[in-house]
Parts: C-alpha cells; structure tokens; sequence
C-alpha cells in the first residue's frame, strides 16, 4: 500500500506543535499579551495523542499482508525504530544535566516510568518526552501477541486484549472505570514495576484502538464520497481549532483532546482516499519524515537554547517569537542531520535484521516492502 502523504502530514504537525508546546514559554512575558505562549500553543501537547493514533493506524497498514507477517519480525523492526533513538537522546540528556541517579538512568533506558503517580506520565524519564514510548512497546507487544493468534484478525484481537488489559486492571487496582487518562488508578505496590502495572491500566491505549479500527476501515472497500469528504475535512478542522483554541475537554485522552484528533485524522485519511491525491506541500511531507527525530531531540535543542543564554551572541540576541524560531530552526536541521546519519541507517538495520530472520522462516521475498519501512 502507498504511503499516505495526508498521514506523513500530521506527523510533521504533531511533531511542531509539540515543539512549540514545550518552548512556549519563549513568547510569555515579552509581548503586551503576558500569555501570549501558552494561548498560542498551550494545547500543543494534542501532538501526543494524534501520534498515538497515527501508530495505531500504521501498524495495521503496515502489517496487511499478512502472509508474510511474523510477530518476532515485527518486533524486531519496531524495536529499532524506537528504542536506539531514545536511548541516544536519554544519554546526551543525562550529560547535559548531569544526572547522578544511576537508578533513573537505567530505569529511563529501559523505558520505566520515574514513579508509580501522577498518570498518564508516571513521573517522565530523563528526556522526559519518552513516557510516550512505553505505551508504544506495550501496544507493539499486544499486536505482535494478536498477530500470533489471529493474523487477519490481528486488530479485532489487540482491541480486545487492551480493553480487557485497561479495565481489568482498573479494577483489581481501585474498582473503578474510567476513560480519562489523568483520573486512572495506580497500583498501592511499591515494586519496581508497579508502574508499568498502572500504566498498563491506563484509558489512554484507545487511542491505538481507535488508530487501528481507522486503518481496517481504510483497508475495507468503505469510502467518503469527494463531496462529503471535502465538508467532513472542513468541518472537523474548524471544530479542532475551536477544541484547540477553547481549551475546550483540555487534556490527554480520548475523551479530552483525543476525540478531536481523531475527527481530524478520519477526515484527513478519507479525504486523500476519495481524492486521490492532496497538494500537500513537500516541506510539510519532509517534517513528517524527521517527526521521530524531531520528537526525541527538541528538548535538548530548547536545554541549550535556555542554559547557554549568556555563551552564544545568537542565542541573547532571539527573544519571543524570534526565540521561538531560532529553536525551531535548530531542531529541525539537528533533526535532519540524525535522521540521515542514525534514524534511518538504525532502522534499516532493524528492517535487515527481521528480513533475514522472515528468510530464514521462509516468510520473505527477495526485496523489502516499501510498508515495512514505516
């Protein structure tokens, strides 16, 4: 199946917004408007939940053939898609601020979550970007385990298996039920993997749900007609401005933020596949390749931004918006130097890796899709 381009789009505009979310304090306190930042882009961290489902979405597109599918293959390839990124960006952030807590550190490269509180963030790690990255290795275990029972039926199983996982534990945890991320229960252990066990409970993996029940529906022959896609789209961008804008069901969640990126993201996919083609600039496409990279390494880019204030003249000269642009600028040409020299080569890798491994189970042809690149 072609890569979507509506798809690549919004990585790149999560990926920017989360950016801007994170470096909003740029423009506080510079203009007459003292907010001016956090009115801007005070509801940028929707970047998250849109990845989410964005991930939920691609995993089942990528995973369509299912003839040539193997959950150990499968996993290897996400696991280096993900987890050798984090674990660069991790230790350059545990030299930048010094960090002494071996603990945190190892605790951080492992993707355990801080402290078992405070969901769905758990206490962050040292880059603290990487708390979504948890979610993202549990959902890849989960599909990988329904791929192994029912490849067709893979999505249908891993929605199950995560209801089952979400409700279940919630209520061996408090006995309750809820679907917001930030009320969910957590476990009263004190065990070194209490917070995995909370986090596992935890209403935010619907998005992935709902990520993967778009993909199925976009596999199926079920399609918008180019007039109503046309209004859908126009309708469901003006309704996120307003959500984004208003603070309007503010918060993580597919009862929060989520349900407008959602919305957005069904509208933006059943538009491309009723028209055939956006014109979506190629700059906006570019971002959507180095979204990971810029993900991962945007903390890090504002880390020196803020601390080496006084050092760099360029640095003390950029204020406000100014500011804000210097940091964007930074990171997304920081980000296209790593995703050319280890994002990509890294997750080529990978993609080597599990081909030889699908060979040798006889499950691959010569050449690699170009869907398993995603």
């Amino acid at each position: 199946m072609k890569e979507l381009d509506s798809v690549q789009a919004m990585r790149g505009i999560a990926a920017i917004f989360v950016v801007c979310f994170h470096a909003s304090g740029v423009l506080n306190n510079v203009y007459a408007q003292k907010n001016l930042g956090t009115l801007l882009f005070g509801s940028g961290y929707f970047g998250v939940d849109l990845f989410f489902i964005i991930s939920g979405f691609i995993i089942v597109i990528s995973t369509n053939d299912t003839s040539k599918q193997l959950p150990v293959a499968f996993l290897i390839r996400r696991f280096f898609r993900i987890v050798p990124m984090a674990w660069v960006g991790t230790i350059l952030m545990h030299f930048l601020i010094k960090n002494n807590d071996i603990i945190f550190l190892l605790k951080s490269l492992f993707l355990i979550p801080k402290e078992n509180e405070r969901p769905p963030f758990f206490g962050y790690s040292l880059l603290s970007v990487a708390w979504t990255l948890t979610y993202e290795v549990i959902f890849y275990i989960v599909f990988a385990y329904a791929m192994r029972l029912w490849s067709k039926g893979r999505s249908l199983i891993a929605s199950l298996i995560l209801t089952l996982m979400i409700f279940g534990l919630q209520t061996l945890l408090y006995q309750m039920y809820t679907l917001v991320p930030g009320d969910a229960p957590v476990t009263e252990s004190s065990s070194f993997i209490a917070p995995i066990v909370s986090l596992m409970a935890n209403p935010l993996f619907f998005e992935f749900i709902f990520g993967m029940v778009i993909a199925e529906l976009y596999i199926s022959k079920f399609n918008i007609e180019l007039r109503v896609a046309k209004y859908l789209f126009l309708f469901a961008v003006i309704y996120f401005l307003f959500v984004y804008a208003s603070g309007f069901r503010a918060g993580h969640g597919i009862t929060r933020i989520g349900h407008a990126c959602t919305l957005l993201f069904v509208a933006f996919v059943f538009f491309e596949k009723s028209a055939g083609r956006l014109p979506i600039p190629e700059f906006i496409l570019y971002l959507g390749k180095l979204s990971y990279s810029i993900y991962l390494i945007h903390l890090i880019v504002i880390f020196f931004v803020n601390n080496y204030n006084g050092d760099v003249e360029i640095f003390r000269a950029a204020s406000g918006f100014s500011r804000l642009l210097l940091v964007l600028t930074l990171t997304i040409s920081i980000s296209a130097l790593i995703f050319r020299f280890v994002e990509n080569p890294v997750s080529r890798f990978g993609l080597y890796i599990s081909w030889k491994y699908k060979i040798r189970q006889g499950k691959a042809d010569a050449r690699i899709s170009r869907a398993e690149m995603v």
